[in-house]
């Protein structure tokens, strides 16, 4: 028993032919049931996540005190990063000697659905898997109401020392699209580097991304976009209520933005646009120099902007 966390064992053993030694002869079966909080038992096994919530878990076991090998469910039905809900995890285990095998975990996130298997031994090492998880960018919490939209599919595996994780996968975006910058189709990877997450990503429509996120989605994070003759329409959506007029714009740029998650807040950072073009209304144009757009607090502000095209010169 820990804190609120109880553990019951019922069984039986019985001697089989008497060698001398009690660890060879003593056959053991029997059942354990535990009851409990997430929280008690990451004191015994270290996390980077501040998981929380009740746990149930049944197990059957057989055999001697050097070699049990047995099975049973593990089910977290209000599983909670902190106070912030994920969902409910459910998984079977197997388990033989000093190793431990997961051929099948659920985590339920809404309606997002991730499945996973793997194994660990008593010493820490550890491998895993997960089948491709889809994920609705709108629906998920702090990123849907910022603006994006698509259809994120992201697969991961890791293998290693629990105490020095390793971990990296890859993702495919399709249809992807922030606030109103369309990015279209996307591949990349990610990777766990010590206490955060590294990641990067190329679009069909000419853009690439990469940043880092804390490693447990919760503190600062960075990202950099970078555009090569990409449509630059939605990043210059500033510029439309004072213009006026309908604006299109293709170009290279650069966008570095920070903030704080979960929930995208305080964001900040510059957006430099370099050798781009498009119309205003009907009119062609061209822009000088370098076009600086300022981002404090998540609010959008024209820093240096000159605009040249016949009869049109725009300059801020």
């Amino acid at each position: 028993m820990r804190g609120k966390t109880t553990a019951r064992l019922s069984g039986e053993g019985r001697v089989a032919e008497w060698t001398g030694l009690w660890r060879d002869t003593l056959r053991l079966s029997g059942r354990a049931d535990l009851r409990g909080r997430a929280e008690d038992l990451l004191t015994l096994i270290p996390s980077p996540w501040p998981l929380t919530g009740p746990v149930v878990a049944s197990l059957s076991f057989r055999g001697t005190s050097q070699e049990l090998s047995g099975g049973g469910q593990f089910e977290m039905p209000d599983l909670r990063k902190g106070s912030e809900r994920w969902g409910s995890l459910k998984a079977a285990l197997t388990f033989k000697g000093k190793n431990l095998t997961v051929p099948h975990l659920v985590l339920m996130a809404g309606d997002q659905r991730i499945e996973a298997q793997g194994e660990i031994d008593l010493s820490g090492r550890y491998r895993f898997s997960t089948s491709p998880a889809t994920l609705n960018l709108a629906a998920l919490p702090g990123i849907g109401e910022r603006g994006a939209r698509g259809t994120l599919v992201v697969k991961g595996s890791g293998a290693g020392q629990i105490t020095a994780p390793r971990i990296e996968g890859e993702m495919n975006l399709a249809g992807g699209e922030w606030r109103e910058v369309a990015l279209g189709d996307g591949a990349g990877r990610f990777e766990l580097d010590g206490n955060r997450w590294r990641w990067d990503m190329a679009f069909e429509r000419g853009y690439r991304a990469r940043g880092t996120l804390p490693v447990n989605l919760a503190g600062p994070f960075h990202a950099e976009v970078t555009a090569e003759q990409a449509d630059l329409t939605g990043l210059l959506s500033p510029l439309r209520r004072p213009l006026r007029l309908p604006l299109a714009a293709r170009g290279d740029g650069r966008l570095s933005i920070s903030g704080t998650l979960p929930g995208f807040s305080g964001l900040t950072g510059q957006i430099e646009l370099t050798s781009f073009s498009g119309t205003l209304g009907e009119i062609p144009w061209k822009g000088r120099g370098t076009t600086k757009i300022g981002v404090e607090q998540g609010t959008f502000t024209i820093l240096a902007l000159e605009l040249a095209g016949p009869d049109l010169s725009v300059s801020v």
